[in-house]
């Protein structure tokens, strides 16, 4: 499994408080840990529905997936998945913000 960021996700990850952050960071790792559905309920890991990911080498578009962060902030991390089971987070931050470019 290999795990890419885009570079907006870079700079909504740092344009993030040290405490939002953290809470992407503790997001990401336990989805790396267990990367492969059924999750977790209280994860609250769901596929976007009418948005489809990006690709580079003709495959089929893949879903995008939106994982809350734990912890007292409304915070998303978007990601995709491809057919090998490889990541690439895509976004993160503020539920509402993040989900308008996902």
């Amino acid at each position: 499994m290999d795990i890419a960021f885009t570079s907006l996700f870079y700079r909504s990850y740092n344009a993030l408080t040290e405490s939002q952050k953290e809470q992407i960071n503790q997001a990401i790792t336990r989805y790396c840990e267990r990367p492969d559905p059924p999750y977790p309920s209280g994860w609250r890991v769901q596929k976007l529905h009418g948005v489809k990911g990006t690709t580079l080498d003709g495959e089929q578009s893949p879903d995008i997936w939106e994982m809350h962060a734990p912890g007292p902030n409304a915070l998303v991390v978007t990601f995709q998945r491809d057919s090998e089971g490889n990541i690439m987070f895509r976004n993160c931050g503020l539920h509402d913000k993040t989900l308008r470019s996902p």
